[in-house]
C-alpha cells in the first residue's frame, strides 16, 4: 500500500518540481504552519454521521431500510454468514465511520471514501424490491407523477440557487404535490416508479443548479478580477507570494505560481530578498505586522470568505 501511494503520488510531485519548484515549496510550507499551529479542524465524534447523511440525501434514507435488511437478513439464518455481496459495504461503511469518528481531526472531504459503500448498500436493497414490483402503471397514469417530479427538481435548483419567488411558499406546495404522488406509488408498490421518481429530481436540479446557476454565483465571486489587478500592479515575471490566503486561483488567473507562506518568519524572509518582491495579504494581517513594509495597494476581496480586502506589499517602493 505505502508503495502504491507513493508512487502515485510521484508520478505527480516530480513533473511538478521541475516545472513549477516554488509551488511544492508554498505546500510544505503550508503543512509546516498546518502543524506547528496546531489547525487540525477539531470536531466531536458525531460529526461525520450527519454530514454522511446530508451530502448523500436523499439515498442516505435507505441506508437505515438496508441496515435493517442485513440484520434480518442474519438474524432469519440464525448465523453470521450474510449474503457475500452484502457484508463488504456495511464493514466499508461502519468500520470506516467509527474509526474516522474516533479521530479528532475532522473534515468532510475526509470520508469521501464512504459513499461508495452507502451506494452499494442503497442499491443492493433497491435490487431487492426491484425484483418483487409488481409491473409498471401505465403511461397516463406516470406520466403525471412524472411532471411533478419535474417541477420539484426545478423547485430545488431554483431554491437552492436562490432565485425561487416566495421560496418558502413555492418550495412548500411543490414538495407536498410530490409527495403525494410518492405516496400514491408507494401504496401500490410502485417501486420502478419510486426509483424513477428520485433519479428525475434529482437529475432535473443538478442539471440546472450545477450547469445555470451555480456558474452565476462562482462569477459573483471570482477571484478573476483581484488577479487582474494584481497583474496590472505588478511588473510582468515579479516575483510575489501570498500570506496565509492562497488559493489555486491565483495560479489559474495570473499564469504564475505565487510563493505559499503561513508564517511571519516566511514573510520576513521574502521581504528581505534583493530583488524586488510583491506579497499579498489580509488587511487584520497587514496591521499587525512588526516589519517595516511598503503598502502597494489595498484590493477588495471579491469573496465572502477571508478578509474583507487586500493589501499587496512590497519590499521597495
Amino acid at each position: 500500500g505505502a508503495l502504491v501511494f507513493f508512487g502515485t503520488m510521484g508520478l505527480w510531485c516530480i513533473p511538478v518540481y521541475f516545472k513549477a519548484g516554488p509551488y511544492l515549496k508554498g505546500l510544505f510550507n503550508w503543512g509546516v504552519w498546518y502543524l506547528k499551529e496546531e489547525e487540525y479542524h477539531a470536531e466531536g465524534f458525531y460529526f461525520y454521521l450527519p454530514q454522511f447523511l446530508v451530502s448523500m440525501a436523499p439515498w442516505s434514507i435507505f441506508i437505515p431500510l438496508a441496515l435493517y435488511s442485513y440484520y434480518k437478513e442474519t438474524r432469519d439464518r440464525k448465523t453470521f454468514t450474510p449474503v457475500p455481496c452484502s457484508l463488504f459495504p456495511v464493514s466499508w461503511l461502519l468500520v470506516g465511520l467509527i474509526a474516522f469518528s474516533l479521530l479528532s481531526t475532522k473534515h468532510g472531504r475526509y470520508i469521501l471514501f464512504l459513499y461508495p459503500a452507502g451506494a452499494l448498500m442503497a442499491a443492493q436493497m433497491w435490487e431487492g424490491y426491484w425484483a418483487k414490483s409488481p409491473p409498471l402503471w401505465s403511461w397516463q397514469k406516470c406520466l403525471p407523477v412524472l411532471i411533478i417530479a419535474t417541477l420539484t427538481g426545478v423547485a430545488v435548483a431554483l431554491f437552492a440557487g436562490g432565485r425561487l419567488p416566495y421560496p418558502a411558499l413555492g418550495l412548500s406546495l411543490v414538495v407536498a404535490g410530490m409527495l403525494i404522488a410518492v405516496y400514491l406509488a408507494y401504496r401500490a408498490s410502485q417501486v420502478k416508479l419510486l426509483f424513477g421518481v428520485i433519479l428525475l429530481v434529482l437529475s432535473v436540479y443538478q442539471a440546472i443548479y450545477y450547469q445555470f446557476l451555480l456558474p452565476l454565483q462562482n462569477n459573483a465571486n471570482s477571484d478573476r478580477p483581484l488577479c487582474q489587478k494584481l497583474l496590472g500592479i505588478m511588473e510582468p515575471g515579479a516575483k510575489w507570494a501570498v500570506y496565509k490566503y492562497y488559493r489555486p486561483a491565483f495560479t489559474y488567473y495570473t499564469h504564475t505560481f505565487p510563493g505559499n507562506i503561513y508564517m511571519e518568519e516566511q514573510f520576513t524572509a521574502l521581504l528581505s530578498s534583493r530583488e524586488k518582491v510583491y506579497c499579498l495579504l489580509g488587511e487584520a494581517d497587514y496591521r499587525g505586522l512588526g516589519s517595516s513594509v511598503y503598502k502597494v495597494a489595498e484590493i477588495p476581496n471579491p469573496r465572502e470568505k477571508g478578509p474583507p480586502s487586500f493589501v499587496l506589499v512590497s519590499n521597495r517602493p
